[in-house]
Order: structure tokens, then C-alpha cells, then sequence
């Protein structure tokens, strides 16, 4: 199952090691990645997107090297990524995200496709709305409506319930639920632990830069040194 690989992953910035060979691997359809701010958990999302050169090691997907490809390639390779700092076209409507994407892939009869989408992530109601007028939770729901226009095998999400309310939270995983169901695997990294430990099976504790833990969820809420470092 496992389909993106770390090996020895460095990075130096400013002098200051951010990351300190990084040896991972995903076993499961959903990972979840914690750690407290600073652990370099961000900056290893944008190693894999392609958005952050490193020193030594290497990234493999789906048994290939990443390291020579762009970030569009590894987009169309099946990576995508959400970043914690919202990215819409906030001037367009629901539907004009989606359709602006489809445009840029040359996607032609995308209008059925985004109908689906906006199903999906329950926006149909929302369609002619522009984005700057969605609600936090509504916003994230179309990011993720955008990267599957793609479709995409691995979606890596930064954050993702930060400063969304209950309900917002509730739609959000149940969506995630059904994306892992359909055979798409997440990799989130998030402060909210109880809602990593209900959508991933396995979690990765990083602590300056390096991986500590690597465990099943169900394993990481008994092993005490974890919860005594993080929760």
C-alpha cells in the first residue's frame, strides 16, 4: 500500500538543521503526522510537493524519484497538497474555482465533473457564492473539490481544522472518510490529535526535525512517552 517513501531527508536553512534524516513511509490509507510547531512537519510537506530544495536524501513515489520532477509534475504524478493559508480565487464563484482549474488542465466536458465535486463536498448550494463570502469550514471543502479535479492518490493536508467550529470539523472529516474509502490516501498533519487518531490509522510523532514515533493510532493513545512529549 505504500506508495510515497522518505529516505534520509536533510535540510539545512540559515545554518539551522530543519530536518535531520527523515526516514518515513505510508502503510495506510490514512497518516497522520504531529508534533509541536517547529518539529519541521510543514517544511517536509514541501519537500515532497517540490516547493523546498533539501540537502541530502530522497523522496520516492511509487518507487520513482521525485527529486528531478517540478512541482507540476508531481501534481499530475497524483500529489497534492493543502497548505494551512487558504489558496482560492476568493474573487470567483464556487463553480469558477472548479471551472478555472478545468481550464487550466484543458479539460473538456468539466461541467459534469465539477456538478459531482461540488455534490461531493456539499457546496451544490453554494455554487454561485463567491469564495471570499464562504464560510472557513466551506472554503477548506472547495480546496479539496479543487485538488480533486486532479485526481488525485495522495492528498496532503496542513492543518486543516484550524479555526474551523464543530460543525465545520464534522463535515470536514466525514469528507475525508469518504475520500479514504474511495482508495485515496491522506497525509494530515494537524494540533487537533483527537480528530487525527478517528481518520488515520497510523501517526508519526517529529520533534526538531526528526522522527520519533511511528506507530498505529490505536498504539500511540497507550505509549505514554508520546503522549508525555506531545499531548
Amino acid at each position: 500500500m505504500s506508495i510515497l517513501r522518505i529516505e534520509e531527508l536533510s535540510l539545512e536553512l540559515g545554518g539551522k538543521a530543519i530536518l535531520r534524516d527523515v526516514c518515513w513511509e505510508n502503510s495506510t490509507l490514512g497518516s497522520g503526522l504531529l508534533g509541536p510547531n517547529g518539529a519541521g512537519k510543514s517544511t517536509l510537506f514541501r519537500c515532497v510537493m517540490g516547493l523546498q530544495p533539501y540537502r541530502s536524501g530522497r523522496i520516492l513515489w511509487e518507487d520513482g524519484d521525485l527529486g528531478p520532477l517540478d512541482m507540476g509534475k508531481r501534481r499530475k504524478g497524483g500529489i497534492a497538497y493543502l497548505a494551512q493559508e487558504p489558496w482560492l480565487f476568493q474573487h470567483l464563484s464556487s463553480r469558477d474555482n472548479l471551472l478555472a482549474i478545468s481550464e487550466l488542465l484543458q479539460m473538456k466536458n468539466a461541467d459534469l465533473k465539477i456538478d459531482e465535486l461540488l455534490e461531493k463536498v456539499g457546496l451544490r448550494d453554494r455554487a454561485t457564492h463567491l469564495a471570499s463570502t464562504l464560510s472557513g469550514g466551506e472554503k477548506r471543502r472547495l480546496e479539496i473539490a479543487r485538488v480533486l479535479m486532479e485526481n488525485p492518490k495522495l492528498i496532503m493536508m496542513d492543518e486543516p481544522f484550524a479555526g474551523l467550529d464543530p460543525r465545520a470539523i464534522r463535515l470536514l472529516k466525514s469528507l475525508l472518510l469518504d475520500l479514504k474509502a474511495e482508495g485515496i490516501h491522506l497525509l494530515i498533519s494537524d494540533h487537533q490529535v483527537d480528530h487525527i487518531l478517528e481518520i488515520c490509522e497510523e501517526v508519526t510523532l517529529m520533534q526538531e526535525g526528526r522522527v520519533s514515533l511511528k506507530t498505529s493510532s490505536e498504539d500511540f493513545k497507550q505509549e505514554k512517552g508520546a503522549q508525555e512529549s506531545y499531548l
